[in-house]
């Protein structure tokens, strides 16, 4: 359970998805990129502590759900390996180069 006001990455519901444990989070910055809600954990508004009870509530009783959003959020947490964002990071640089490439004058080899 992560459930700050203002968050604007968040390592603790990747940790607990790689771990196999889901996640409630407060729908706020970063956990809206690694929360899926339903899928990989569930989210609830900043603030709101009934909205936090219920969600809890959920999860304490429901082993299926548990399972489910577990299972999920496994399979996401992959995408934030150091392997996994080395590539991405790869993958956005060549676009970036290859976007600009015509702006950069071509120097002709030297023939001395």
């Amino acid at each position: 359970m992560s459930v700050p006001w203002y968050e604007p990455f968040g390592m603790v519901p990747i940790e607990a998805a790689v771990c196999g444990v889901p996640s409630i989070v407060s729908s706020v910055g970063g956990h809206l990129d690694t929360v899926v809600d339903e899928v990989t954990g569930l989210l609830v508004p900043p603030r709101d502590p009934a909205g936090l009870a219920r969600r809890l509530r959920r999860l304490l009783r429901g082993a299926d759900l548990r399972a489910r959003l577990g299972a999920a959020g496994t399979h996401q947490a992959r995408a934030y390996t150091w392997e996994s964002l080395a590539r991405t990071m790869q993958t956005h640089y060549q676009e970036v180069r290859e976007s600009v490439a015509h702006l950069v004058p071509r120097i002709a080899p030297s023939t001395a």
